[in-house]
């Protein structure tokens, strides 16, 4: 394949300066931007109209299987893909769980995942199984060393059993088989931690790369 053959399209997403006033109750939109490299400029999609009270939680968002994935902050999720969205509901039963606590999502072996607090004190693993019928799946429950988890929780998985953790100044992979933790301290608080990906070489997209 060439690489003019190759079409790229950029995701952007931020809150813009006005907003909806519906009857003296605050609302608030969320502006969608394409970018396609077939055409070399940015669209502006129409704009997502945020509830009554819901917004997005303070995380990144997630990539799994292509698709762009926001948590909010009334247990759904929005999951935008090429130039659609669609909305669905984190697992039932930590949605009627209110004790559910530092609820996050994250890519987990390509498909979407959620982990979170359980009201036990454990952390919970799901995986989307099924999207189409967006159907929820336990696979894990994990215990953190006492001695380590005073401000730390998963934000990517290396595999089932290792984990990346984040915390107060510094970062480290968990293993929960025999709590063995290798830390990194920092001199600073990293607010996200995200994977970078990049292609070995760069690609040339119809002359302008």
């Amino acid at each position: 394949m060439e690489p003019s053959d190759i079409r790229v399209k950029l995701h952007a997403s931020s809150l813009p300066e006005n907003k909806h006033h519906i009857w003296s109750t605050y609302y608030c939109n969320f502006r969608c931007e394409i970018f396609d490299s077939e055409i070399w400029k940015w669209r502006e999609l129409e704009d997502v109209l945020l509830p009554h009270g819901v917004l997005f939680t303070n995380k990144n968002a997630v990539v799994a299987g292509a698709v762009i994935y926001f948590l909010r902050n009334n247990n759904q999720v929005l999951g935008f893909h090429d130039e659609t969205y669609t909305i669905f509901s984190l697992p039932e039963a930590v949605c009627n769980n209110g004790k559910y606590k530092n609820k996050q999502l994250l890519e987990y072996r390509g498909r979407l995942g959620l982990v979170c607090k359980a009201p036990e004190g454990y952390l919970e693993l799901w995986i989307m199984e099924d999207y189409k019928n967006r159907e929820w799946k336990r696979r894990q429950m994990l215990r953190i060393n006492e001695s380590v988890k005073d401000d730390l929780f998963p934000v990517a998985f290396f595999n089932a059993d290792i984990a990346l953790m984040k915390g107060f100044k510094r970062v480290g992979f968990y293993k929960f088989q025999d709590s063995n933790f290798n830390i990194v301290n920092l001199n600073i608080d990293p607010s996200e931690v995200f994977a970078f990906r990049s292609d070995p070489e760069p690609t040339n997209l119809n002359n302008r790369i």
